[in-house]
């Protein structure tokens, strides 16, 4: 990875050294990560979900930063550009979260193979239980044929995006988006669960369903902890 320069943004008065790095060599090196060098052979697919600049926010100590924004779901890395069209990644700090394109991007501990890792994840709801989206792409390097008659397999961005849940401040656990697995964390209201799952026909194998009967189940841990206060 080349050097990182600290640069500062001087138009808000916050030096930019607290909240961005220089970004360069975010994309793989072909030669290096394949092995084998197909001529002219393009990259499948993008590092990017949408490589288009959009505005976003950040805040910084307390204060909000506008910029211009875009994710990396390759090197897990938000780009920024400043007004000048000087490119920076936001630091990988769980205290500095984003907002661009509809989506917030906050800075999460979680485990993969075993390794604990710290990447950005979109919250898809709020309460006890939180269902979050991790955004990710892998690069898939290219496969050599057998013989001169097969063809080979391109050098891809792959999407390996995952869904994970968090109970309180339990650690993130990466779930499949179906009914089984789901009820499997919700055991504190599990009869009422069932109940409006069953009532509403929910399918749960959408976004949009996990996080209908999260609010549900939320909203009821709410309720129930006020009866006992009062």
């Amino acid at each position: 990875m080349r050097t990182f320069l600290l640069l500062f943004f001087l138009g808000i008065g916050v030096s930019f050294g607290q909240i961005s790095e220089l970004s360069r060599g975010s994309v793989p090196s072909y030669d290096s990560q394949v092995g084998t060098v197909f001529e002219e052979v393009p990259i499948q697919g993008s590092p990017y979900f949408n490589e288009r600049y959009v505005v976003g926010n950040t805040v910084v100590n307390g204060k909000s930063v506008r910029l211009l924004m875009r994710y990396n779901a390759y090197s897990d890395q938000i780009e920024m550009k400043d007004k000048y069209q000087k490119s920076f990644n936001l630091l990988k700090r769980t205290d500095l979260e984003a907002t661009f394109g509809g989506k917030i991007y906050r800075m999460l501990a979680y485990a993969e193979d075993g390794e604990e890792k710290k990447g950005y994840f979109n919250p898809l709801n709020s309460g006890f239980v939180k269902l979050y989206h991790k955004p990710k792409k892998v690069f898939v390097q290219a496969e050599k044929p057998d013989n001169g008659y097969d063809e080979f397999d391109p050098p891809v961005f792959k999407d390996v995006s995952a869904y994970y849940l968090q109970v309180g401040s339990q650690p993130l656990v990466k779930i499949n988006l179906n009914k089984r697995q789901l009820l499997k964390h919700l055991k504190e209201e599990s009869v009422s669960v069932r109940k409006y799952v069953e009532e509403n026909n929910l399918k749960l194998k959408t976004e949009e369903e996990i996080v209908r009967l999260l609010n549900f189940h939320n909203q009821n841990l709410v309720e129930k902890k006020g009866k006992v206060n009062s």
